[in-house]
């Protein structure tokens, strides 16, 4: 009897862990954003383009967004170029930047979504993959 109750935790353990790691895959839960998109490439000739996309559902309130391209030194992520845009309902914003050879880079999104009176009602942060150089 102790070793089918042993057997029974350990199959709710790993069932509970599993559902765990499964709810963190699935996406992340705003309440106002509906949608933010962190993309980055980079061309054979080092051209990266970085580039983010954020949007609510609420035409009325103001989304913000900043794409920070950034590359991984020594000390950790560096944010080598910005770009920003901001607008009612969402906004896309991108650009064009030389990187040198030989590092890691990644686009971070930054997204804030503010009411009719600018007050902050959330903020969000996406990450593109990792594209090396």
């Amino acid at each position: 009897m102790k070793n089918m109750l042993k057997i029974i935790l350990v199959f709710i353990l790993i069932f509970a862990l599993s559902m765990n790691a499964f709810a963190s895959t699935v996406g992340i839960q705003w309440d106002y954003l509906v949608k933010v998109i962190s993309e980055l490439s980079i061309s054979d000739s080092g051209t990266a383009y970085g580039s983010g996309t954020a949007s609510t559902s609420n035409l009325g309130y103001v989304v913000s967004v900043q794409v920070n391209l950034q590359q991984l030194k020594s000390s950790g992520w560096t944010t080598i170029k910005t770009w920003n845009c901001s607008d009612s309902g969402g906004c896309s914003v991108g650009g064009y930047y030389a990187v040198i050879s030989g590092y890691d880079y990644r686009t971070e999104v930054i997204a804030t979504v503010y009411d009719e009176d600018y007050n902050k009602l959330e903020e969000s942060k996406v990450y593109s993959s990792v594209k090396h150089y």
